[in-house]
């Protein structure tokens, strides 16, 4: 009775599935039921444990082992097969259909979707995968975990790569403002000096030459900036090997106000500036106030201004490269706006809401003229490293720390990982750290690539 009544049952489902909407629907019920299951983690290890055991079993005939074999040689012939222009270029475009945005929970680096796989997958065949996961999702709010800590993770070991092995990021902080690379560099202890030119073909950076690198006289450097009234007051400034060239290795629009609250910051918070004993005096820094220096005297506010005398105490003023001179007199111009007032300064007074090099189109003849034509009435001349001689990245430990200190804010490298990594890994983490901080500087990615090129001719050289 029991036989026949499966007989029946068996009938009808196969007349069932013969349509084909119900048999699609079945489908669908029965992957969301599998997929509802295999959320814990003892059913999908024992799912995974079982096909184990099941293609152990199967492979031990030694014609299921060699059919096997044949199809992935089969498949994998396919593939090195596949050379024609149309297939390769199909393939390519697949591969990179989506962007290096999907991050890796425990190492924090940007990958392509076939590098990683679902967190959740690693988390239940790895004991130590809850102290080492960044609990970090992707832009599509998933998590997920590159192929390379995932191998790690399964055998329950720390993946060189991961975070948790001290190679986190310095922290930025938020309430500093944003600094350009012409500012940074007046803060850099060290220079690094390298030519970076553009390939003929393509255009493309490459790096000419080796990497020097100079320590620089900060503490000179920003004593002798001109005072400004704003963070948003500029001065055009040139940097320079030695102050007898003609020639600037660097030409920019900066921010002196910044570049002191900044400075303050690196030496207050920053352990290498304080290991290099770089220091500020702040008597010196307050000597000259904004309000001090400008002395504006005007009739009432109900009276007709006819006249204003505007005042600049130039003696005080920290010497440097720069010739500017302050013309000071009386004005003949009976504007009666007095919040209107404008007073002429060495720098330019400009914001950096204008264009890419800081310099209006009106302003571009008065700033850049004059360093064309040799008049450095308004541009201030710097040169940071003069006298000093260079120093081999492998005597300098810290070189790097202290050449960008956009990337590190004056902190070391820890000396210490709980697993053992090379500086090439290091390197590989920092460039593809979801802070893009390093990838966005191009002078520290040439710096690491001479870096680990010196590195690896001097390991096989020992």
């Amino acid at each position: 009775m029991r036989q026949h009544e499966q007989s029946l049952d068996t009938a009808r489902r196969k007349t069932r599935l013969q349509d084909e909407d119900v048999r699609q629907r079945e489908q669908s019920l029965n992957t969301a039921r599998h997929k509802t299951r295999r959320q814990a983690g003892d059913v999908r290890q024992r799912e995974q444990s079982l096909d184990t055991a099941r293609r152990k079993a199967r492979r031990q005939n030694d014609d299921i082992r060699q059919q096997e074999q044949v199809a992935n040689t089969t498949r994998k012939q396919s593939l090195r097969d596949s050379t024609s222009l149309p297939s390769l270029i199909h393939r390519f475009h697949s591969i990179v259909a989506h962007g290096p945005v999907y991050i890796c929970s425990s190492c924090d680096q940007l990958l392509y979707r076939h590098s990683v796989q679902l967190a959740a997958n690693t988390c239940s065949a790895s004991s130590i995968s809850d102290s080492v996961l960044l609990n970090k999702c992707s832009s599509d709010g998933i998590e997920y975990i590159c192929n390379t800590c995932s191998n790690y993770l399964r055998k329950n070991k720390i993946p060189p790569c991961a975070i948790v092995n001290n190679l986190h990021f310095p922290v930025v902080p938020t309430h500093l403002p944003i600094l350009n690379m012409a500012e940074w560099r007046t803060l850099s202890p060290r220079l690094a000096f390298m030519q970076i030119r553009e390939a003929v073909v393509g255009k493309q950076l490459r790096i000419h030459g080796n990497v020097v690198c100079v320590p620089a006289d900060v503490c000179t450097t920003v004593s002798t900036l001109p005072r400004t009234s704003s963070n948003f007051e500029t001065v055009a400034v040139q940097l320079k090997r030695r102050s007898q060239y003609q020639h600037a290795f660097l030409t920019s629009n900066i921010r002196p106000a910044c570049i002191r609250e900044v400075g303050t910051y690196l030496v207050e918070h920053g352990e290498l500036f304080q290991l290099q004993n770089i220091t500020f005096s702040h008597s010196e820094l307050e000597a000259i106030e904004p309000d001090a220096l400008l002395t504006v005297s005007h009739a009432s506010d109900d009276a007709f201004v006819t006249d204003e005398t505007v005042t600049t105490n130039v003696s005080t003023l920290p010497t440097c490269d720069s010739s500017a001179s302050v013309d000071v007199g009386q004005d003949s111009d009976p504007w009666v706006e007095i919040a209107d007032m404008h007073v002429d300064r060495p720098g330019v007074f400009d914001t950096l809401f204008s264009s890419p090099d800081f310099v209006e189109d009106s302003e571009r003849a008065a700033v850049y003229g004059q360093i064309d034509t040799g008049n450095f009435d308004h541009v201030h001349t710097f040169a940071p490293t003069e006298g000093n001689k260079p120093i081999s990245v492998f005597v300098d430990k810290y070189s790097e720390e202290l050449s960008f200190p956009n990337i590190f804010w004056g902190s070391p490298r820890p000396d210490s990982h709980p697993v053992k990594v090379h500086y090439s890994d290091i390197v590989k983490s920092e460039l593809r750290h979801s802070d893009r901080r390093c990838a966005t500087c191009i002078e520290n990615i040439f710096y690491k690539l001479k870096n680990v090129r010196c590195k690896l001719l001097r390991e096989k050289l020992t």
